[in-house]
């Protein structure tokens, strides 16, 4: 590959197959279509900011994986209020009420995430050949307002490459969350080495 363009398009074609697997993965999980929407790229140049597009006025809930092993990465899924209520509603913790509903809620949220990460890093995994998975889901509720700055300062070690937006549509439950993929350089190098080049430093 010669130009920046087909580097790109390489790295492109990797994320959007694990993308799939993702949505496909989800949507045995909680027996409802989904599929992978308005996914967007952003390379090397990364502005630190936009990384929500909803107008909310309140809190979102934010789930985050951190990518551990021989790649780095970090995924997040963020979902409304009124997101979260359809999905509980779809499963038995709909009809829970008090304390124990809300931790159901909790660990039915990272397990909703540990799934979508899970499907995209062994995808990753299987391509390069390398062992990485994800780390424990965590959760939290934020401000619209200020998901920027939690991201920065939680993706700024990172020295993020590439960013990836895009939206999970699973029009049944009539949600769709917005998820974030941050990769750093190791992983550009490893999308080109399956091709005899590596193009960015890893560091």
């Amino acid at each position: 590959m010669s130009n920046t363009l087909d580097i790109e398009n390489e790295i492109k074609t990797v994320i959007n197959d694990s993308l799939n697997k993702t949505a496909s993965s989800i949507s045995a999980f909680l027996q409802s279509h989904a599929t992978i929407v308005d996914t967007t790229y952003t390379f090397l140049e990364i502005e630190p900011s936009g990384y929500y597009s909803k107008q909310e006025e309140g809190k979102v809930v934010v789930l985050k994986t951190e990518v551990v092993g021989a790649l780095s990465g970090i995924n997040y899924v963020m979902l409304t209020k009124k997101e979260i209520e359809n999905l509980c509603a779809n499963s038995f913790i709909g009809d829970m009420e008090g304390e124990d509903s809300n931790q159901m809620k909790i660990e039915f949220l990272k397990e909703i995430e540990n799934v979508l990460a899970a499907a995209t890093i062994s995808c990753f995994a299987d391509c390069f050949r390398l062992d990485m998975f994800g780390d424990v889901p965590k959760i939290q509720a934020v401000h619209a307002d200020h998901i920027d700055g939690l991201i920065n300062n939680e993706t700024g070690s990172l020295k993020a490459k590439i960013l990836v937006k895009s939206k999970l549509n699973m029009p049944d439950l009539a949600i769709q969350p917005e998820l974030l993929w941050f990769f750093n350089g190791a992983f550009v190098d490893k999308v080109m080495n399956r091709n005899g080049k590596a193009i960015l430093a890893t560091t």
